[in-house]
């Protein structure tokens, strides 16, 4: 994958079907494949190319916000139609995905009593 080292591929079905891990990067990537049979016969190597189209991330907004009851409320907006996910941490380094939802939405967490003190962030979800 675009000049990086060979990566082993591996089958459940006695090589009728195989894959291979591969990390893609926005953009274009090279892809190159080769075969060995149990012979040890190498095939030529064969490339192609793939283009990875990431969107632009939406950056969430976290709006108008209450706490009334024990439970903390605020509304969550970004690009509409797409996916966030909220998520609560007490140190912000462990965070907890509480809610994933398509933006605008309203967030409630219902055991925020539960916590001394906890930080909330979203997360724009491809």
């Amino acid at each position: 994958m675009n000049g990086s080292a060979w990566t082993a591929a591996t089958t459940s079905d006695t090589w009728t079907n195989w894959t291979a891990k591969a990390t893609l990067k926005p953009g274009t990537n090279t892809v190159q494949a080769y075969a060995v049979d149990t012979s040890g016969n190498i095939s030529p190597t064969n490339s192609s190319k793939i283009n990875l189209a990431v969107p632009p991330e939406a950056a969430a907004t976290l709006g108008t916000t209450t706490y009334a009851n024990g439970q903390y409320a605020f509304a969550v907006a970004g690009a509409t139609g797409h996916k966030y996910t909220v998520q609560a941490s007490t140190d912000l380094v462990n965070w907890v995905t509480l809610q994933t939802n398509t933006a605008p939405f309203a967030f409630v967490d219902t055991n925020a009593a539960q916590f001394n003190h906890r930080f909330y962030r979203s997360i724009y979800m491809p």
